[in-house]
């Protein structure tokens, strides 16, 4: 099991989405769905960028201005996201293969998604 950023989370979100309905949709479509999950990462590349330019400055030396007041939507919520997961159930119940299983759940509630293939062994 891995934590992972919210970016790669929405990037391997998109990837495995189109991936599943290229069987059952046209390719430029399940392309089009896949983007659609892949674009709710990009909240979390741009507050990346600002922190890490915000760490550039100080490493060189110049005034780092203070946040601004307006509120953050990734501040108010947080989300923890992981990768490879193994998820335990009872005996003969369905497993979920954790190569590529990934999952997102808020850190104040127990609230998740999962999106991965369930195996029956």
């Amino acid at each position: 099991m891995h934590t992972i950023s919210g970016e790669k989370y929405f990037t391997l979100l998109g990837e495995k989405v189109e991936e599943g309905v290229k069987s059952v949709v046209s390719a430029t479509l399940a392309e089009e769905m896949g983007k659609s999950f892949t674009k709710h990462g990009e909240p979390y590349k741009e507050k990346r960028e600002e922190i890490l330019n915000k760490i550039r400055a100080a490493d060189a030396g110049e005034e780092v201005p203070e946040d601004e007041t307006e509120e953050d939507p990734l501040e108010k919520i947080s989300y923890i996201h992981l990768k490879n997961i193994r998820i335990l159930s009872l005996p003969g119940a369905p497993r979920v293969n954790p190569e590529w299983v990934i999952w997102r759940g808020r850190t104040d509630r127990i609230y998740s998604f999962l999106y991965g293939a369930a195996n029956v062994s």
